[in-house]
């Protein structure tokens, strides 16, 4: 998956996303249930980005869905910091697509997950993420 940030960081978001997907793809051999987990739910976090950023967000929607449906019942810390970054990520994919209520529940969900890494990592902050729900619905 180290090639994928390199593209997603680089905003080659379409090459990004083909290598998450083999990423996703790839977790499939993984022996140990957990591990596959958070391999399989990072890659979706990362395909949910690429989606988010190409403006394809019924495909962002559709990875978030699925990485939550893995991380349903978080099964060490890894797994809830992922679960926090897809969460943020999915407000924002909301956000987009003007379903301010839904984004304000994984808003929420979000920031009760602890974040160590994961706060530093976020590229789009908690606090503004929840200013910007304040101010769409004041408008």
């Amino acid at each position: 998956m180290n090639i994928s940030v390199t593209f997603l960081e680089a905003t080659l978001y379409l090459d990004a996303r083909v290598c998450y997907q083999r990423a996703d793809e790839m977790a499939a051999f993984v022996q140990d249930e957990s591990q596959r987990s958070s391999v399989q739910s990072r890659a979706l976090h990362g395909a949910a980005l690429c989606g988010l950023y190409l403006h394809e967000f019924l495909q962002g929607v559709e990875s978030c869905d699925e990485a939550l449906r893995l991380l349903s019942d978080p099964r060490d810390r890894e797994q809830e910091q992922i679960r926090a970054l897809v969460e943020a990520t999915y407000a924002q994919i909301l956000l987009a697509l003007n379903r301010v209520d839904e984004a304000a529940q994984h808003a929420t969900s979000a920031r009760r997950w602890p974040f160590g890494r994961a706060q530093r990592e976020r590229r789009f902050p908690l606090p503004l993420l929840a200013g910007l729900l304040r101010f769409t619905r004041a408008t």
